[in-house]
C-alpha cells in the first residue's frame, strides 16, 4: 500500500480503508490476524498513535476484534438475529447450526428495584428472582443475558436446569400460562472491565443491549430481561423477510 501524504483523507484512514479493501475482498479471512500496531508502525512510518486509531475505525464497524495478549483479527460474518426478549437464544442459535451452551453466572432472590418493580407491576422492594447467564455460541462467549422474574410466582425456577432448558418453558409451565409476546428497546452500550472479561472482548467495546418486557397471554408483565450481546457477532433483524414464490 502506498499512502497518498497530499490526500485530505487522514493517514489513518488511508490504512483503514486498505484493509477494509482487504477483508471486503476476500484476500484477509475471517479469524486471520492483522498486522500488530507496531508492524503497521514500522511499515508505514507513522506514529502508533495513527496505527492505533486506524484499527479503531475498523474494530468499530465490527470488521476485527482486538484479542488481549493474542493480536487482532478478522471476525467471522455476523449472525443476523431477531431483537427480541421473547424468542429462545438457544432455539434460535441451534437453527442457524451453532452448538449452544450456558453458564450460569448468579441465580439469587432479591429486593425489586424501582425500574424493575414498574416493569413487573410489583411494590418496590418486593422479591423477585434475578438469574444472570454467559451464553456460548459454538464455545465462544456471545452473550450477557439477566432475567428478573416475580418471586411470587417463580421462586421455584433457581432450582431447575437453567442451563439446558428454555426460560419461557420454564416459566411457562410454571404459570400455566402462555407467554406470547414482548416489548423491546435496542441500544448501543460500551462494555464494562467485567463484561469485557466475561465476553473476552476488550474494555470500551460497543455491545448492543436488548431490553424487554414479556406478558402472558392475559397481558400480565411477567418477566423483565436484559441481553448484551457482541456487536461483531451479531447484527439484528428488524421487519420480516420476504421470500419469493
Amino acid at each position: 500500500m502506498e499512502m497518498n501524504i497530499n490526500s485530505s483523507q487522514p493517514i489513518y484512514k488511508q490504512i483503514a480503508d486498505f484493509f477494509r479493501a482487504q477483508i471486503n475482498e476476500g484476500k484477509l479471512l475471517p479469524d486471520d490476524s492483522l498486522p500488530s500496531e507496531l508492524e503497521i508502525t514500522r511499515m508505514y512510518g507513522i506514529s502508533r498513535m495513527t496505527a492505533r486509531k486506524a484499527i479503531d475505525v475498523l474494530v468499530n464497524e465490527g470488521l476485527v476484534i482486538r484479542m488481549a495478549g493474542k493480536g487482532t483479527f478478522v471476525t467471522d460474518s455476523k449472525v443476523s438475529f431477531s431483537p427480541s426478549t421473547l424468542f429462545s437464544f438457544s432455539k434460535n442459535m441451534n437453527n442457524l447450526g451453532y452448538k449452544v451452551h450456558t453458564h450460569i453466572l448468579d441465580r439469587k432472590i432479591e429486593k425489586a428495584s424501582t425500574k424493575i418493580a414498574n416493569a413487573l407491576e410489583i411494590e418496590i422492594e418486593q422479591p423477585v428472582v434475578f438469574i444472570k447467564r454467559l451464553r456460548f455460541a459454538n464455545d465462544e462467549p456471545v452473550s450477557i443475558d439477566m432475567t428478573y422474574l416475580p418471586a411470587k410466582r417463580f421462586e421455584r425456577i433457581i432450582e431447575t436446569d437453567l442451563e439446558s432448558n428454555p426460560m419461557s418453558e420454564l416459566m411457562e409451565d410454571m404459570l400455566g400460562l402462555r407467554i406470547i409476546n414482548s416489548v423491546d428497546y435496542a441500544e448501543a452500550v460500551i462494555c464494562s472491565t467485567e463484561e469485557s472479561r466475561l465476553l473476552e472482548v476488550p474494555e470500551g467495546t460497543p455491545l448492543l443491549l436488548i431490553s424487554g418486557i414479556s406478558y402472558d397471554e392475559k397481558l400480565n408483565p411477567q418477566r423483565f430481561a436484559k441481553a448484551l450481546y457482541r456487536s461483531d457477532r451479531f447484527r439484528f433483524a428488524v421487519g420480516t423477510e420476504i421470500k419469493p414464490k
